[in-house]
């Protein structure tokens, strides 16, 4: 218990550095492909940002709100609505969308599969609509894994991007305890693949992360577990279109 609570904490202090200084509009998590029927999901998720190069949007805070249900074994559907925070701005609902994941099987005992659909309604004069589409890949077990989500992006509507657009995120994992592990995450976006800009336009950002999670109720009978999961994440922009620094908070109760 004090491990996670020292390496909570240090990951907590950064954060706190940068909220006051002030980042790409999104949230950031990697996906994995496994479904587990009958689970119930609410998760809030949160990114904040500091110091902004030339060609990075200047969103300081940005956060999502999601429930989902998984209604098989194989399928699991959920409804969210997307906030940002623009410097010199108010909070602003920025997309309202749903999003589903199939769980596709095995492709051996140790790589898992699946597919992500998601799609983002503006509901900001200044947004776009997005459909996002790509796989979920899953290399390893519960004490080591890495989790690719190799996705594609494509805008319609008013204010629309040209092309389709790369869009990834990757995530190594290590269990250190039952409740407790650490690993790498990695983010990047690509715009327009088949006229792709140099990469002082690309968003591109790593950085570790802790992942806690904490039972609130042991199953009973018929009734799920109740868990509460914490990710607490720092990234550096490796790129002119990157904030500096990306702070990542995501909750997740589950049952």
């Amino acid at each position: 218990m004090r491990v996670c609570e020292s390496a909570g904490a240090i990951c907590i202090a950064t954060l706190l550095v940068m909220l006051p200084v002030s980042a790409i509009a999104g949230t950031f998590e990697v996906k994995g492909p496994e479904v587990e029927q009958g689970e119930t999901e609410i998760l809030t998720n949160h990114a904040f940002q500091s110091g902004f190069p030339a060609n990075a949007d200047r969103i300081r805070h940005s956060f999502e709100f999601l429930a989902g249900y998984a209604f098989t074994d194989r399928f699991k559907a959920a409804a969210k609505m997307n906030f940002d925070s623009p410097i010199g701005e108010g909070t602003q609902l920025s997309t309202a969308g749903f999003e589903s994941q199939f769980f596709l099987g095995k492709l051996s005992p140790a790589t898992y599969i699946g597919w992500f659909t998601g799609l983002d309604l503006r509901a900001h004069r200044d947004e776009t609509n997005t459909l996002t589409f790509g796989p979920l890949i899953k290399f390893g077990d519960d004490a080591l894994s890495l989790t690719l989500n190799p996705f594609f992006t494509n805008t319609f509507g008013p204010n629309r991007d040209h092309g389709l657009a790369f869009v990834y995120a990757a995530g190594l994992k290590r269990a250190l305890r039952e409740s407790l592990a650490i690993g790498i995450e990695a983010y990047g976006t690509i715009p327009d693949i088949g006229d792709s800009p140099s990469t002082d336009f690309q968003d591109h950002r790593i950085g570790p992360v802790v992942y806690i999670d904490h039972s609130l109720r042991p199953a009973r009978g018929d009734e799920r577990a109740t868990k509460l999961s914490l990710e607490i994440g720092a990234f550096v922009g490796l790129s002119d279109a990157a904030p500096d620094w990306t702070g990542k908070i995501k909750a997740a109760l589950t049952w």
